[in-house]
Protein backbone atom coordinates (compact mmCIF):
# COMPACT_ATOMS: atom_id res chain seq x y z
CA UNK A 1 0.00 0.00 0.00
CA UNK A 2 2.97 2.21 1.24
CA UNK A 3 4.02 2.45 -3.15
CA UNK A 4 0.81 3.12 -4.14
CA UNK A 5 0.58 6.10 -1.61
CA UNK A 6 3.30 6.98 -2.00
CA UNK A 7 3.44 7.57 -5.91
CA UNK A 8 -0.18 9.33 -5.91
CA UNK A 9 0.93 12.47 -7.61
CA UNK A 10 -2.52 13.82 -6.53
CA UNK A 11 -2.30 14.00 -2.38
CA UNK A 12 -3.32 16.76 -0.93
CA UNK A 13 0.33 17.05 0.31
CA UNK A 14 3.16 15.50 -0.37
CA UNK A 15 4.76 12.49 2.43
CA UNK A 16 8.20 14.25 2.12
CA UNK A 17 6.41 17.78 3.15
CA UNK A 18 4.09 15.29 5.67
CA UNK A 19 8.11 14.21 6.75
CA UNK A 20 9.60 17.31 7.38
CA UNK A 21 6.42 18.77 9.57
CA UNK A 22 7.40 15.68 11.96
CA UNK A 23 10.79 16.32 11.87
CA UNK A 24 11.22 19.87 12.79
CA UNK A 25 8.05 19.31 15.59
CA UNK A 26 10.40 16.69 16.51
CA UNK A 27 13.47 18.73 16.95
CA UNK A 28 11.61 21.79 18.72
CA UNK A 29 10.81 19.13 21.15
CA UNK A 30 7.03 20.23 20.38
CA UNK A 31 5.07 16.62 21.04
CA UNK A 32 1.67 18.08 20.44
CA UNK A 33 2.63 19.64 16.96
CA UNK A 34 4.75 16.19 16.24
CA UNK A 35 1.55 14.12 17.23
CA UNK A 36 -0.38 16.48 14.87
CA UNK A 37 1.75 16.35 12.02
CA UNK A 38 1.70 12.45 12.73
CA UNK A 39 -2.10 12.41 12.97
CA UNK A 40 -2.67 14.51 9.10
CA UNK A 41 -0.04 12.45 7.58
CA UNK A 42 -1.78 8.97 8.53
CA UNK A 43 -4.90 10.83 7.22
CA UNK A 44 -3.59 12.11 4.63
CA UNK A 45 -2.00 8.42 3.59
CA UNK A 46 -5.64 6.96 4.31
CA UNK A 47 -7.43 8.99 1.97
CA UNK A 48 -5.23 8.26 -0.78
CA UNK A 49 -5.07 4.67 0.16
CA UNK A 50 -9.20 4.38 0.19
CA UNK A 51 -9.15 5.93 -3.45
CA UNK A 52 -6.83 3.29 -4.35
CA UNK A 53 -8.70 0.83 -3.06
CA UNK A 54 -12.20 1.54 -4.45
CA UNK A 55 -10.74 2.17 -8.38
CA UNK A 56 -12.49 -0.65 -10.38
CA UNK A 57 -8.97 -3.22 -11.12
CA UNK A 58 -8.39 -3.94 -14.43
CA UNK A 59 -10.08 -6.86 -16.15
CA UNK A 60 -7.87 -9.46 -16.78
CA UNK A 61 -6.94 -9.83 -20.38
CA UNK A 62 -7.99 -12.72 -22.23
CA UNK A 63 -5.22 -12.93 -24.60
CA UNK A 64 -3.75 -16.75 -25.23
Amino acid sequence: MRALTIAAKDRETSGMSHMTAIHDAILSRNPEAACRAVETHIADAARTAERFLKEPADEPSNDT
